[in-house]
């Protein structure tokens, strides 16, 4: 087959099935549900008590409110779920501000529903 031929075939068939894969909501980032929060977050830390778990607007984090104080995060990295417990956490205007002991993740600000309250502000 020629040259000429061949490579539009393979630009145009990969762009078609990439539309189609976005059409079809194949590129969509499903929530984090708060009962999926809690299992991966028990998964990887059985031995901490949560209190409260709470999602923040953008559906893609949950901020974990543990017995102790602590503030953990259960966040949605593609199809993968990560746990990190904060070394600090602080409210910062409309947003709750959380440190890590992580050179690669070092901060993270999560915006929390207008309904919801923050960790720091419970009682």
């Amino acid at each position: 087959m020629p040259l000429e031929l061949l490579v539009p075939m393979v630009v145009l068939g990969v762009a078609l099935t990439l539309f189609v894969t976005h059409a079809l909501g194949g590129s969509c980032i499903p929530p984090v549900e708060v009962g999926q929060a809690t299992a991966t977050f028990t998964a990887e830390h059985p031995g901490l008590s949560i209190q409260r778990v709470e999602i923040d607007r953008s559906g893609r984090t949950a901020v974990v409110l543990l017995e102790d104080g602590r503030v953990g995060v259960v966040t949605r990295i593609g199809d993968h779920l990560t746990v990190k417990i904060a070394t600090d956490a602080a409210r910062v205007q409309d947003r709750l501000r959380l440190r890590f002991g992580d050179v690669g993740w070092p901060m993270r600000d999560v915006h929390l529903g207008e309904s919801e309250r923050s960790p720091d502000d419970a009682a």
